[in-house]
């Protein structure tokens, strides 16, 4: 039921900032499909990562323990048999390598803004995360199998259209399988605040850093 009120409240908020454009709507069987998908991702590894790592992000984190913290995502993550490129990962350090002021703005705290640690983190707060992120990827997979459309994002979670922003400009490639199914290849730069605390030098050894650690999964 609140899958359902939340779309209806996008179309008709869509329909009056757009009056002169055609606005797609969902029917009963696409919003089956798109809830059965977001209730998949509830129940993947993302969600337990997420569960696992918000304690150690929760806090404010001191300068010299953020390698430390950023290898314990990462192994986390590789136990949950999840790669470092997904979002739920970059998500988790960029909460890491935020300058460990929790209190700056969302604009300036995508991660954060997106996860949302707090000391009492449950299931519901893991999956509202895992959709708020899946919802990304699946606007990056949009774009991607229809390049020759305008595809607009209209969100008033300052937070996700933050987190958007950081992935921009990026890259979308689309490859079909042997079976019919479409894999997307996103790439986009890492300085684009989505470590906040890093300099572009900081930055690119991360980038090392997970390209290395990518390698040996």
């Amino acid at each position: 039921a609140e899958f359902n009120e939340e779309l209806n409240r996008a179309e008709a908020s869509l329909k009056g900032l757009l009056p002169v454009d055609k606005v797609e709507t969902l029917d009963a069987a696409q919003r089956a499909g798109v809830y059965d998908m977001l209730r998949h991702q509830s129940r993947d590894a993302a969600a337990e990562l997420v569960k696992a790592v918000v304690p150690k992000i929760v806090d404010q984190i001191s300068k010299d323990q953020r390698r430390k913290i950023e290898t314990e995502v990462l192994e986390l993550a590789a136990a949950h048999h999840l790669s470092v490129n997904r979002l739920v990962v970059l998500a988790l350090l960029s909460c890491v390598y935020d300058g460990g002021r929790v209190r700056r703005h969302k604009v300036e705290i995508p991660g954060r803004a997106v996860i949302k640690p707090k000391r009492c983190y449950d299931g519901h707060a893991a999956y509202s995360a895992i959709a708020d992120l899946y919802m990304l990827e699946f606007l990056h997979n949009i774009q991607a199998l229809f390049p020759d459309n305008s595809t607009v994002f209209y969100t008033q979670d300052v937070g996700l259209a933050a987190m958007w922003t950081a992935m921009q400009p990026c890259q979308r490639t689309v490859t079909k399988n042997l079976i019919g199914h479409f894999n997307t290849k996103i790439t986009f730069p890492l300085d684009g605040g989505l470590f906040p605390a890093l300099s572009p030098d900081e930055t690119l050894e991360l980038k090392h850093r997970l390209l290395e650690f990518s390698e040996r999964q």
